[in-house]
């Protein structure tokens, strides 16, 4: 019997008792479904059982082929986020990037902060994760990796920066960590200078303003 609902689908699950038979009579059935909508919400609950296995890898497949089926933009929106945090924990993060920007495309300006700053919140929550766990290799290649996405502010980037050279020292590996600190110390004065460089073309265009017989308050 092929099943036609999703709460079809649901009452099948209750017959199994583990998560891996479960998933298995879910995969049995996406052999069968036609509808796209059911066979949408069949690999959403899949996804969410590997999740719950933290299977990641398989997690993100399932909410990427169920992001393909999903019509409506808000949805797809949410299930190309789910893609892109299962794949950067399955530490597969070109495929992340390239979900997250799938969800960006389809999110408002305010979405679109709201979903960066929860991308960039996993990553810095994995990475303490590798730190507390002492794991100091795998959290600084993932700070590593924060730094070169897109949009990251840049103060939390200096921030980073600074962690980095403390646990690049912590392994042994002095060089690295003063490249690092250069690199820092090289931003902060790009910082200062693009500061000084606005400050002078204000100035510049206010003495302008006055030749010109208008004059501006200074607030």
């Amino acid at each position: 019997m092929v099943l036609t609902t999703k709460q079809e689908l649901l009452q099948g699950m209750t017959k199994y008792n583990t998560p891996e038979r479960k998933i298995e009579f879910l995969e049995n059935e996406l052999k069968k479904i036609q509808n796209p909508e059911l066979k949408k919400e069949c690999h959403i609950l899949t996804a969410q059982l590997y999740e719950g296995k933290r299977w990641w890898s398989n997690a993100a497949k399932n909410y990427r082929i169920a992001s393909d089926l999903a019509t409506l933009f808000p949805e797809k929106m949410s299930l190309f986020f789910k893609t892109a945090e299962t794949n950067v924990k399955a530490e597969d993060y070109f495929t992340a990037e390239d979900s997250f920007r799938r969800a960006l495309a389809l999110a408002t300006q305010r979405e679109r902060n709201d979903l960066e700053k929860k991308f960039f919140a996993l990553f810095l929550t994995i990475a303490k994760d590798h730190e507390d766990g002492k794991r100091i290799n795998k959290a600084i290649s993932v700070y590593n990796k924060l730094l070169s996405l897109p949009g990251y502010p840049f103060n939390e980037a200096q921030k980073i920066r600074d962690k980095l050279v403390i646990l690049l020292d912590k392994i042994g590996k002095p060089f690295e960590a003063n490249q690092m600190r250069n690199q820092k110390n090289n931003y902060d004065a790009m910082s200062e200078q693009v500061k000084e460089d606005a400050a002078r073309k204000a100035e510049e265009t206010r003495t302008a303003h006055r030749a010109e017989g208008f004059y501006e308050l200074d607030l």
